[in-house]
């Protein structure tokens, strides 16, 4: 059975979740310049990973689209398949050029630091394993129970992790 927001696209036209997913810029921005984002787009789901178009963009670091979708109403609160989300991504990216401006972006938008991902981490674990500076780009707020939070699965805090690096 076709998942039902398929149907709201183009016969034939490729979703934008499943050209996100293929992490091919070109292809991507192809897509972009043809077709418009519309609402339906933004709440499909990749069938491989449940990822919504926030998400894939932010698993690949693709800051301006991600700033652009989330201006199109995209929800910076989407979990995948796996139980993480795009501020999940957006940290593990750590050093990457964008990675704390797209940590910025969501967390303005409304993205939970404390979310719990697929192996009870959050978003400040994700930061302090890669060794990043995104933490000074607002994971380091008072919200992220940096003293008392859940532990990683290794048994490490956040400042813990951070302190490897």
């Amino acid at each position: 059975m076709p998942h039902l927001l398929s149907i709201c696209a183009e016969p034939g036209a490729e979703r934008l979740v499943d050209v996100l997913a293929t992490g091919d810029q070109e292809r991507i921005a192809a897509w972009m310049k043809v077709n418009k984002v519309r609402k339906a787009d933004l709440a499909m789901k990749h069938e491989g990973t449940g990822s919504d178009a926030l998400l894939l963009a932010a698993t690949f670091g693709m800051v301006d689209l991600a700033r652009k979708l989330l201006k199109s109403d995209a929800s910076a609160m989407c979990v995948n398949g796996s139980g993480d989300t795009a501020l999940h991504w957006a940290a593990f990216r750590g050093c990457e050029p964008g990675a704390a401006a797209l940590v910025e972006a969501l967390i303005a938008a409304g993205a939970d630091v404390n979310a719990i991902g697929d192996l009870r981490n959050t978003p400040l674990h994700l930061a302090a394993t890669a060794g990043s500076a995104v933490v000074r780009a607002g994971l380091d707020v008072p919200s992220v129970r940096l003293h008392f939070g859940p532990l990683h699965p290794l048994s490490f805090r956040p400042l813990r992790l951070s302190s490897f690096w």
